[in-house]
Parts: structure tokens; C-alpha cells; sequence
């Protein structure tokens, strides 16, 4: 841990640079400023936690790194890999992570990225995609990872191209796949040897019950493609003009916009990974404050009963 400053005053609990094969395993960092990861070769960082501290794993120029079983839980940005090659992530629980910018996991110039079985819960930004992959015959690849309850599930710039999406569970995020800037994204996969993923705001149906869905998943909300345009609208997200504008679109195809997306086969049901679980919080303080305003209110709830029979009891 730091000392109890403002975050971009603290240390870094951990810093490598220039360390090749380095294994970095089962550490509790708290309330410190970054985990520093910078220009070192074939790290393994397993089972970490890391939380409450500003970059979770800031990772730059460093290739063949594997980073497997860790919670980043509470940070303004759980990870953010930049410029690097051959990165596996896999089995990880990436929640609470609300800075500014607020992403669970941020690539820049990352080529053949591997993220498969994570959990992005409640970040503002599940995955950021900028310029990833950014060699023309490289690829990114993200499998089996649930995005969940986030503010947006994956937010891509309009460049980016080569990144294949199967069997994800996109799960009750605001936005499911935003394009950060306006303008669309192509060259991306949603399907890939005939698996898609699952959209939790999917309307289509599974006549032959095998698990996917018989048409195709379509993303074109046009209140999202207005929010793009003008991020301000996300104020009015749960507001009823939200869903007018999205009642309009469907009653009024001439308004619809296009698909950012299509998933030819999508799945029915969410798919769930072996990640680590979230820390479980002590709610016992907060069972005994329920329990004593509970009492209260039911005493307070009598006191016209006991006044009218103590009156009646007089007269």
C-alpha cells in the first residue's frame, strides 16, 4: 500500500522495468498509485488483487505477458495495455473501475491480444479498443467474457479493425458496443465459426432449440446513435424520451440508422467463466442498522394506537 495521499501522490506499490520473466503472484495491493509493467519481456502476473488505486496494471512494451486469475476491483482504470504483442488475459474479475475514463481494460496498440473467460462488472467501460490490433495480419481476440451492468460493455474508435467476438455474454450493459467518437466500425467479427455471442437485449427466438437464435442480432438503437453524436443525451438514458426515440425508429424506418453490429448467431443464454468472485462484504453493520430502523418504524407506526387507548383508558 501508499501513504494516504491524493492518488496521483501516492507510490507505485509495484514498478518493473526492463525485468523479463518475472513472476508476479498472489500480492493484496490497496490504495496505491499505479502497478507499473513497462518495457519487460514473458511476465506471468497471477492471482493479484489489486483495488481502490488509479491504473490496477499500467502495461506498456511488453510482450508474451500472460495475465491470468487477478481481481482489479476499485480503480479509476483496472488495466490499460499499450503497445505490446502476444498479451494473454484470461480468468480475471474486472469490476468497479469509475475513474474518468473509467475502463476495465484499455488496449492501445495492442497486437494479437488474447482476453478470454474474464468478468467486466460495473465499470464504466468494460473494453476500450483503440488502434487494436494495429498490425494489418494481426488480430484481437475476446471469448468467453461476460460484460455486465456496465455503463458500456465495448467501446471501439472508428479505426479499429480485426478483432473476432464469440461466445461473450454482453449482460445488461447501457450501452451493449458503443463506437467512441461517432462513425462506424468494420472489419470486426460478432460471429466466428458459427458462434456468436449473447445480447441480453436480443428480441429474436430458437425455433430448432439449439442455443442460438434463429435471426440475427442487430444493434440499432437510434438513442444510442444519437448519444454518440452528442454524449450529453446519456443524461436521459432511463428517461421516457429515450424509449419514444427508440419506439419512433422501429414505428419509422426512414429514421432507423444503421447497424453498428450484426450477430448472425446469437446465443439465448449467458455463458458464465471460471473467473475469481467478487470480495464479499461484511453486511452484518448494515443488518443491525436495518434491524433498529425497522423497530423504530414499527414503533412509531403504534404511537396512534397506544395515544387512543390510553385516552380511552381515561375517559
Amino acid at each position: 500500500s501508499s501513504k494516504d495521499l491524493e492518488v496521483q501522490r501516492r507510490g507505485d506499490p509495484i514498478r518493473l522495468w526492463y525485468s523479463t520473466d518475472v513472476l508476479v503472484e498472489d500480492n493484496v495491493v490497496e490504495s496505491g498509485r499505479d502497478v507499473v509493467l513497462w518495457y519487460s519481456e514473458r511476465l506471468m502476473l497471477r492471482n493479484n488483487t489489486v483495488t481502490n488505486g488509479r491504473y490496477g496494471l499500467h502495461f506498456m512494451y511488453c510482450d508474451d505477458a500472460t495475465i491470468e486469475g487477478n481481481r482489479l476491483i476499485g480503480n479509476s482504470v483496472g488495466t490499460f495495455l499499450m503497445y505490446s504483442r502476444r498479451m494473454h488475459m484470461r480468468n480475471n474479475t474486472i469490476a468497479g473501475n469509475r475513474g474518468p475514463s473509467g475502463y476495465g481494460v484499455g488496449l492501445k496498440d495492442m497486437d494479437d491480444a488474447i482476453i478470454v473467460d474474464n468478468l467486466f462488472l460495473d465499470n464504466r467501460v468494460g473494453a476500450h479498443l483503440d488502434t487494436s490490433p494495429r498490425e494489418v495480419d494481426s488480430i484481437g481476440e475476446f471469448s468467453g467474457n461476460v460484460f455486465a451492468y456496465n455503463d458500456i460493455g465495448v467501446e471501439m474508435m472508428p479505426s479499429v479493425r480485426h478483432n473476432m467476438f464469440s461466445a461473450n455474454s454482453f449482460v445488461e450493459n447501457e450501452e451493449q458496443v458503443a463506437v467512441a467518437g461517432g462513425g462506424t466500425i468494420r472489419e470486426n467479427s460478432w460471429t466466428v465459426n458459427g458462434a456468436g455471442n449473447y445480447w441480453s437485449d436480443y428480441a429474436g427466438y430458437d425455433a430448432d432449440d439449439d442455443g442460438q437464435g434463429d435471426i440475427a442480432y442487430k444493434s440499432e438503437r437510434l438513442f444510442e446513435n444519437l448519444m454518440q453524436q452528442e454524449p450529453l443525451l446519456r443524461l436521459f438514458i432511463y428517461s421516457p424520451a429515450s424509449n419514444a426515440i427508440d419506439f419512433a425508429s422501429r414505428a419509422f424506418p426512414l429514421v432507423k440508422p444503421k447497424p453498428k453490429l450484426e450477430d448472425e448467431k446469437p446465443y439465448m443464454a449467458p455463458m458464465i467463466p471460471d473467473a475469481p468472485p467478487l470480495p464479499q462484504e461484511d453486511n452484518r453493520g448494515w443488518i443491525v442498522l436495518g434491524l433498529i430502523l425497522m423497530g423504530v418504524a414499527l414503533f412509531l407506526a403504534a404511537l396512534p394506537r397506544l395515544h387512543r387507548r390510553r385516552y380511552d383508558f381515561k375517559t
